[in-house]
């Protein structure tokens, strides 16, 4: 549905900036405390990224739409 998607690409954005600021040089005494928990949240983010890609490119399927389907199928396998 269209809410559906609207908010699955919301999401994607936000994961995309959390992912972003993850893979960024750790900086300062706290950072670098928590730097060997970012490996592990760096992943629970892929995961749910790749959850959220596959999730647009369903609906994209039921739109018959699928070129941005297959877009997102393979945004899904990388992030996997």
């Amino acid at each position: 549905s269209k809410e559906s998607l609207k908010w699955n690409e919301r999401g994607i954005t936000c994961l995309n900036k959390s992912y972003e600021d993850l893979t960024k040089p750790k900086k300062g005494i706290m950072a670098k405390a928590m730097a060997p928990q970012s490996n592990e949240w760096l992943g629970q983010v892929r995961t749910q990224l790749a959850v959220a890609h596959f999730n647009i490119a369903t609906i994209y399927i039921q739109k018959m739409d699928y070129r941005r389907a297959k877009e997102n199928f393979k945004k899904s396998v990388d992030h996997a």
